[in-house]
């Protein structure tokens, strides 16, 4: 039978042991850098996405694209930012202010779009707002290491 000395010669056992699985379970730096990689290049996959729905949008052919169209661009447009969004949540390094701001501005050429004018000029001022949207990209990729 067991004896209270034998036991608290085993404790020490027992404790390393513990530590020694503890260790083992928990992401050392190498999967912390892993980590981190597929983050960035999970950001940089979505500004890609973006940047091309963005294009998609400003591209829009004013002879043939109608009303629904353009919003429907617009709501692929939304879609692709929220992916961008969600993922700079996990790059602290990510300035997104930029990108903010030239998407509220483009968001708002569409969804403020007056329902009395020409297509051309609803296309026109879309493509205008989305100027600024491919600078904002590049800045991005470029603080965070995009290739």
């Amino acid at each position: 039978m067991p004896t209270i000395r034998s036991f608290r010669r085993l404790l020490p056992v027992l404790a390393l042991g513990t530590v020694l699985s503890l260790a083992a379970c928990s992401p050392g730096p190498a999967a912390t850098a892993s980590t981190q990689a597929g983050a960035e290049a999970a950001l940089c996959a979505s500004l890609d996405a973006f940047g091309a729905s963005v294009q998609t949008l400003v591209n829009s052919d004013p002879a043939t694209a109608s009303i629904e169209d353009i919003q429907a661009s617009r709501a692929a447009v939304g879609t692709a930012w929220d992916a961008v969004k969600a993922a700079a949540a996990n790059i602290p390094e990510a300035d997104e202010a930029a990108m903010e701001t030239a998407f509220t501005g483009l968001a708002a050429a569409v969804d403020d779009a007056p329902t009395d004018v020409a297509i051309a000029d609803v296309v026109a001022s879309i493509k205008t707002a989305g100027a600024a949207i491919p600078a904002a990209i590049t800045e991005m990729k470029n603080g965070v290491g995009c290739s």
